[in-house]
């Protein structure tokens, strides 16, 4: 899985990573990383769950546009995982 997400996260920055560190899981199947590049820190997260996945980004979008501290989706991939 962390080959997957560094791929995609090396193809969305469009440079080199500097690091690329996954966190510990906490009660789901998601699977989160801390990708480094050119000196940004970007939160990674792959989870197989499209259904859990659909609701997570529709619900990003609500509470942006409610201007409620919630975290912004920059790229999501083709196969939604």
């Amino acid at each position: 899985m962390q080959n997957t997400a560094l791929t995609f996260f090396e193809k969305y920055t469009q440079q080199p990573t500097d690091k690329f560190i996954q966190l510990a899981q906490s009660g789901s199947a998601r699977s989160n990383y801390i990708g480094i590049a050119d000196n940004q820190k970007y939160i990674v997260t792959q989870n197989n769950n499209i259904k859990e996945n659909e609701a997570f980004i529709y619900l990003s979008k609500i509470f942006t546009s409610l201007e409620l501290n919630t975290p912004h989706v920059f790229a999501t991939n083709p196969d939604k995982t």
